[in-house]
């Protein structure tokens, strides 16, 4: 039975749940409890926090051996973290949360639709639980305005899991309207088949056609693809995934990403879960769940800066057989970052960047999360490559680093510490 086909579903007959789609379901919902969670740790005071909820390719809901699939993952994510949130809370803060869950096929729709009346949230449908028979791209229009009218001070904040079959049905210029329309408030997790794209790289008009109709073409054209493709030899394919993941990134207009795999074990490579981001919080919590779970992820690519690039000089194995996200990958990823942010400290930032600043600029470039790049920061300052001084330039006094610190050359010491010698 194919993995998405519910037409017998009203026989008992499911879709099994492959394992690479459990991996998937299991990082959605660690993702929204945590982040849920860290938006709502500076809520005191607050009598309520809302978001919403879009699954874009919601299917059926259920699957062989009393499994379920997203939308139930979607509601049972945000009740575990309003659990957490309210554990120790004098007064409760409600987490008013909307959900949309959209499915075009009608069978898989009616499954879902049965699924959620008989289920402990069926008095919640119509109410906070919406579903939408349609497709994502007809049904979206509708919710955005249906989320902006919820936030009429403009908070519009949203997430969206858009878990389509292949690459076609998420343009980025669709993602790109989304986020404007709620304020740059809206993210988006992927399921992107970036090989699937990349074997059709081409100087046809079908693949003309195709990068257009995604809004690459903006970004990227035919001719840089084939140039690469004819230059990189047998590399090919990895020089053009370190291409498209920045295009798409900048044609949806979002500031932060993380493009790493859902891996079948059948399967050398898998499907990106593909997340763009408005913040860096979002990005180093979506991180924070990858390195907590290292099964079934992984990272094809480079561990220090410029992680999708290919760089002949690095260990092979990155590009051919990936990085799982584990003590050893972690250990080698401080050790390539510390080469390389000692490098691009010591040549572009001379005269000193605050600590938020520097991972805001370099993270999307790299596998570490915030506490990552912070240990390995420090790790520099230890060894004295660096000095971490604070917001108004005195030495720190302790371990721990603040948004506002700055970070800057060794060679730069004398002379701060000497200013701020005299300022005090």
């Amino acid at each position: 039975m194919n993995a998405f086909e519910w037409t017998d579903w009203n026989s008992g007959k499911l879709p099994e749940l492959e394992r690479h789609s459990e991996a998937k379901l299991n990082v959605l919902r660690n993702y929204v409890t945590d982040y849920i969670c860290i938006l709502c740790s500076d809520s005191y005071g607050r009598d309520a926090f809302r978001i919403t909820m879009v699954d874009g390719f919601a299917g059926g809901g259920a699957y062989r051996d009393g499994k379920f699939g997203s939308p139930f993952v979607f509601l049972e994510a945000v009740a575990a973290a309003d659990s957490k949130i309210n554990a120790n809370r004098h007064k409760p803060l409600l987490i008013d949360c909307h959900y949309y869950f959209v499915e075009e096929k009608r069978e898989a729709f009616e499954c879902l639709q049965a699924q959620l009346q008989h289920s402990i949230y069926k008095n919640q449908i119509g109410k906070t639980i919406f579903l939408k028979h349609g497709s994502f791209h007809q049904c979206q229009t509708q919710i955005v305005a249906e989320t902006k009218a919820r936030f009429i001070r403009g908070g519009s904040r949203a997430i969206f899991f858009l878990d389509q079959c292949g690459y076609t049905d998420v343009h980025p210029r669709m993602l790109n309207s989304i986020s404007t329309e709620l304020n740059n408030k809206a993210e988006f997790i992927i399921n992107f088949a970036v090989n699937w794209l990349i074997d059709f790289v081409s100087n046809t008009d079908q693949f003309r056609q195709m990068l257009k109709s995604l809004g690459l073409d903006s970004e990227l054209s035919v001719e840089q693809l084939i140039r690469v493709k004819e230059k990189s030899g047998s590399d090919w394919r990895y020089v053009i995934e370190a291409m498209i993941g920045p295009a798409f990134r900048k044609a949806a207009g979002a500031q932060f990403f993380s493009p790493f795999y859902i891996a079948p074990i059948d399967n050398h490579r898998g499907y990106w879960l593909l997340h763009l981001a408005p913040h860096i919080r979002a990005r180093s919590a979506m991180l924070d769940v990858y390195w907590r779970n290292a099964n079934g992820h992984r990272h094809f690519g480079h561990l220090g800066l410029n992680m999708l690039s290919y760089k002949p000089d690095a260990k092979q194995e990155g590009y051919l057989d990936g990085f799982a996200f584990d003590g050893f990958t972690k250990n080698a990823a401080m050790e390539l970052l510390k080469t390389d942010f000692a490098r691009v400290i010591r040549d572009s930032h001379t005269e000193g960047i605050s600590f938020r600043n520097f991972a805001t600029k370099y993270c999307n470039q790299t596998i570490a999360n915030e506490s990552l790049i912070a240990e390995t920061i420090k790790e520099l300052s230890r060894a004295g490559e660096i000095i971490i001084l604070g917001p108004k330039g005195s030495p720190k006094r302790s371990e721990a680093i603040g948004a506002n610190d700055i970070v800057l050359p060794c060679n730069q010491l004398f002379f701060e510490t000497l200013r701020a010698g005299r300022e005090q």
